[in-house]
């Protein structure tokens, strides 16, 4: 679902509303990712869903490897390794920004 959004975002801003494209595409589609998946982690931990750290770590890496690990079940869609290490290093990163300026 975030990748049509991220689609539709791409095609109304810079195609007048045909979503192809190349490498522009991409980065734009992964920055989405990266912004959705950085949002869940701080918004968790900010929230106090997480009562620890490891806690935080865990539900973060199980969201983000389901979020990709779920379109296998999809014709068209695949699962790709990378996005799931772009998923995990975002909330992970957004997660330790927050547990790091919590301490401040």
């Amino acid at each position: 679902m975030a990748g049509e959004w991220a689609d539709k975002l791409y095609a109304a801003l810079f195609e007048g509303g045909s979503s192809e494209g190349g490498l522009r595409r991409f980065y734009i589609q992964k920055g989405f990712h990266v912004f959705l998946f950085a949002t869940m982690g701080w918004l968790g931990a900010y929230a106090g869903v997480f009562r620890s750290t490891s806690a935080a770590v865990a539900a973060c890496s199980l969201l983000a490897l389901s979020a990709e690990g779920l379109q296998a079940f999809f014709p068209e869609r695949s699962p790709y390794l990378r996005d799931a290490a772009i998923n995990l290093v975002a909330a992970w990163a957004a997660l330790g920004w927050h547990y790091r300026l919590a301490r401040r």
